[in-house]
């Protein structure tokens, strides 16, 4: 059984740019920390879209709910 977590940015995945202060989405944690933690067995991780949550629109919406659609796992985060 393997867990497809799809990724859509939000605060764990924010990166403060030193140069102008901003936080920007660059590459996700996810990966790392799940490998730090010793729990990529069975994980396949798919990024969808790194925005903030409160920049989502429809399309992203429908991004994500295609990628849930298209996923070959029954078991989605």
């Amino acid at each position: 059984m393997s867990i497809r977590l799809l990724l859509t940015g939000g605060t764990i995945d924010k990166h403060y740019n030193m140069s102008n202060g901003a936080l920007d989405f660059e590459e996700s944690h996810i990966r790392s920390a799940l490998e730090q933690g010793r729990c990529m067995a069975g994980v396949v991780i798919q990024p969808v879209i790194m925005k903030d949550s409160l920049e989502v629109t429809e399309t992203d919406r429908e991004l994500i709910r295609q990628a849930c659609h298209d996923s070959d796992e029954s078991k989605l985060v």
